[in-house]
């Protein structure tokens, strides 16, 4: 499951896992205010099969980690949502504040960060 999947890591995963990897896109979120909500989590080449939401809750469901790239005010909801749905999250966005910070750390307690 990839947050932030619209922006450019995002694609470059969605580019990564079409090479072969032995995981598989399970959820796409993008922001509530993203034009490419409903479509496909690639923007270029082969369909994903994976529609973009802004619902975390249903991007999670089934996946087995999560990969966030989105952007650092997002973080702490992404981990909550995670940490919820006992799926372990790696963040690779920056730029998130002492209250995301705060909120990884909790999120640490029931889940791999």
């Amino acid at each position: 499951m990839i947050f932030g999947i619209t922006g450019r890591m995002g694609q470059s995963l969605v580019a990564v896992l079409r090479e072969g990897s032995t995981f598989h896109l399970q959820g796409a979120v993008a922001a509530a205010d993203s034009v490419r909500l409903g479509r496909d989590a690639a923007a270029e080449g082969e369909a994903t099969g994976v529609k973009i939401t802004a619902d975390c809750t249903a991007a999670l469901r089934g996946s087995v980690v999560a990969v966030d790239f989105s952007v650092g005010s997002a973080v702490a909801a992404h981990a909550r949502a995670c940490s919820a749905a006992g799926v372990p999250l790696l963040v690779g966005a920056t730029a998130f504040d002492a209250a995301a910070t705060a909120e990884l750390d909790r999120a640490a307690r029931s889940i791999p960060v």
